[in-house]
């Protein structure tokens, strides 16, 4: 269910409302034909749900592909809670490999996978983004260009090309807080500030800078 609180516009009138909604929100709740079978592979099995810690897993996910017969593997380390047994109802297999995002991932990924007639390969987990485009465009299978995936998951390199007129600085280290041009180019910036991370999940590492101080301060939580 959802809701609109429309203001009074003479450019947006219900009529034009209605028809904008019918282009971005219609489509087919029933497939016409059965879908192809297909086979996929899913790098991070996710988290189980818990809503007392306030985690979340994918079980809509993994009920969507059973509904549309998709064939779907998982791929994570060896002991993850999805390689039990009790698990097979929501997956075809699971497929144990050392998931450390290092730059060997993308390599561990095609070894797995290589010549077993996959059809895609995806993920759910932010961290996992990158190695699976890479192992993908290695497979052969369908995917965005590496260089797309590596602009959009840098928050920095993402700002500079949707919002070049923001004032936005990329720093790596606290340290480098001090360099004269650094430093010149802050004075410039006007408080408070956020400090993120230029690649991460969430708003993980996200704080608000009142002032140099509370700046430095996060930079240097960020870099440990």
């Amino acid at each position: 269910p959802g809701a609109f609180l429309l203001k009074k516009e003479k450019t947006l009138t219900p009529e034009l409302l209605e028809e904008d909604l019918k282009v971005r929100l219609s489509f087919d709740w029933i497939l016409p034909t059965k879908p192809i079978r297909r086979k996929i592979a899913m790098v991070g099995g996710r988290p189980a749900s818990d809503i007392a810690k306030g985690s979340f897993g994918h079980q809509g996910a993994y009920e969507a592909t059973k509904a549309l017969e998709i064939s779907m593997l998982i791929v994570d380390h060896p002991g993850h809670r999805l390689q039990d047994e009790r698990y097979s109802y929501i997956r075809d297999g699971f497929i144990a490999i050392d998931v450390i995002d290092d730059a060997g991932l993308p390599g561990r990924i095609v070894e797995a996978l290589e010549g077993q007639g996959f059809d895609a390969l995806l993920t759910l987990s932010d961290e996992f983004v990158l190695p699976t485009v890479k192992a993908a465009e290695i497979l052969g299978l369908p995917t965005e260009p590496i260089a797309s995936y590596l602009q959009a998951h840098n928050k920095y390199e993402a700002r500079q090309f949707l919002s070049p007129n923001i004032q936005n600085l990329l720093v790596n280290s606290v340290a480098q807080l001090e360099d004269p041009s650094v430093a010149s180019q802050l004075q410039t910036f006007q408080y408070p500030l956020i400090v993120k991370p230029s690649r991460g999940g969430g708003s993980r590492g996200v704080k608000k800078a009142k002032d140099p101080s509370s700046l430095r301060q996060a930079v240097q939580k960020l870099e440990e």
